[in-house]
């Protein structure tokens, strides 16, 4: 032990860590200061530190793959740390890169609650950006950006239910500032990929998938309030057997003013829902399916035959009354 300890002074890590590492090569698990990210065998990818899943369109730690401890990496112009931790079997992750003029702040509170903060000292439009995106276990996903024009700072917010509506709403910004972090604690996955191929295939889905009555949905959500607990069973297994097109009205309903123990039965359904695989092109498609909110962004992606059948799909699922998918993009969350 007393090596361990005397290991660990020198190199920075926690006795927790200096056990995990000892079972490879030294040189294998050094970061190399040359590099301007971790090796990935180190860090964020499959024996690392710590494994980043996109579920549903959100980021999360894997629960069950991660190792506690801390890295670090400083050299010319760069500096680089990664503290994992852990409570009650949930893993925390605290990140910092700085280099060549970037700054980057990434937090992960019990897997599932993520912020991160990215600052660029000179943007494409030659002024400091700084992005700050904050993931919340449950609700809307908020994007703040601020940029500086002639010195002058100018805030521009987004929101959404996952990562594909925020890049929709502005995808210059979002992968300038998130798609080489996305792509690095994805392992080579990228969510503009998944983008382009789940809006593909999201076109491929509507017209022959069954609809989702936004109707009978709201009725069930009301029968989940109900005093007679076999009527609230059943309300319950009617929206699981729907599958993950609900999602989106589900998440409308839990903006409204449901009572307490209605809005705690919403959440568990949602949670039920929630699929813990990977996202596919596939699964995303059948996610946005019934989105009101991802139709309205992406309108300006649809020729106008696309348009048709998505706002008759829409009207005929009860999710436009009177008005084109543009006007329902204004709205705030």
């Amino acid at each position: 032990m007393k090596w361990r300890l005397q290991l660990a002074v020198v190199l920075g890590l926690s006795v927790s860590s200096v056990a995990t590492f000892a079972q490879g090569p030294p040189e294998a698990e050094r970061l190399s200061s040359s590099r301007s990210s971790p090796q990935p065998d180190n860090v964020f990818s499959l024996g690392g530190m710590v494994q980043f899943q996109l579920i549903q369109g959100r980021l999360s730690l894997d629960p069950s793959k991660y190792r506690k401890g801390v890295l670090q990496c400083v050299g010319a112009n760069f500096f680089e740390k990664v503290t994992v931790s852990a409570d009650h079997g949930l893993p925390t992750l605290q990140y910092v890169r700085k280099y060549h003029g970037k700054e980057l702040f990434l937090t992960v509170e019990n897997a599932t609650a993520v912020r991160v903060e990215s600052i660029l000292s000179t943007s494409t439009i030659g002024q400091p950006s700084t992005c700050i995106l904050v993931q919340p276990e449950l609700g809307a996903i908020h994007w703040t950006v601020t940029e500086h024009l002639a010195g002058v700072p100018v805030v521009t917010k987004f929101s959404g239910a996952t990562l594909y509506h925020l890049r929709e709403q502005n995808t210059k910004v979002f992968d300038q500032h998130f798609a080489e972090l996305t792509d690095q604690i994805l392992v080579g996955r990228s969510i503009a990929t998944l983008c382009e191929q789940s809006h593909h295939q999201l076109l491929n889905e509507i017209q022959k998938t069954p609809i989702v009555d936004r109707n009978s949905v709201q009725q069930c959500v009301d029968r989940l309030a109900s005093p007679q607990q076999s009527i609230r069973r059943k309300a319950f297994r009617e929206l699981i057997s729907s599958g993950t097109p609900v999602l989106p009205i589900l998440e409308e309903q839990l903006m409204i003013d449901l009572d307490r123990e209605q809005q705690t039965r919403v959440q568990q359904v949602v949670r039920t829902l929630r699929s813990m695989t990977q996202d596919t092109p596939r699964s995303v498609a059948m996610l946005l399916l019934n989105d009101r909110k991802y139709w309205a962004i992406t309108q300006r992606r649809l020729s106008i035959a696309d348009q048709i059948v998505v706002n008759d799909y829409l009207e005929n699922a009860g999710l436009k009354k009177r008005e084109n998918i543009l006007e329902i993009a204004s709205r705030p969350e």
